[in-house]
């Protein structure tokens, strides 16, 4: 690699080591001990929400176990990706920013009637 490619693959790797393994950990946990909003009888969105953080879940302990054996004695990898061309794991379940965005909606009201506290 040149010094360019090097500089980049480190900022990768650090990225990956530094924020986005410690961020992971942190949601495995949250996922772990939440019953709410994973939890079973729930309608509508709450219910697809509930589908998708159970995916997430399971995504991100797939991904802490390939970071765990990909990346601390393997300094040429710099990123873990789960829906690669191996299918190594589950991937991110896509859309659940814009779904948590409307369940919660759902849950305080909308924007205006948050800003105001009116309700309908």
């Amino acid at each position: 690699m040149d010094d360019r490619q090097k500089l980049e693959h480190g900022v990768i790797r650090n990225y990956t080591s530094n924020c986005l393994y410690p961020l992971n950990l942190q949601i495995i946990d949250w996922l772990s001990k939440d019953d709410y909003f994973k939890g079973g009888g729930r309608q509508q969105q709450a219910k697809e929400l509930s589908v998708r953080l159970q995916t997430l879940f399971a995504h991100l302990v797939l991904w802490r176990a390939k970071y765990e054996f990909w990346i601390p004695s393997r300094p040429e990898r710099a990123i873990v990706y789960m829906a690669d061309e191996d299918a190594h794991g589950i991937s991110f379940p896509t859309g659940i920013e814009d779904l948590i965005s409307r369940v919660a909606d759902d849950m305080i009201g909308s924007p205006g009637e948050a800003a105001t506290g009116k309700s309908p």
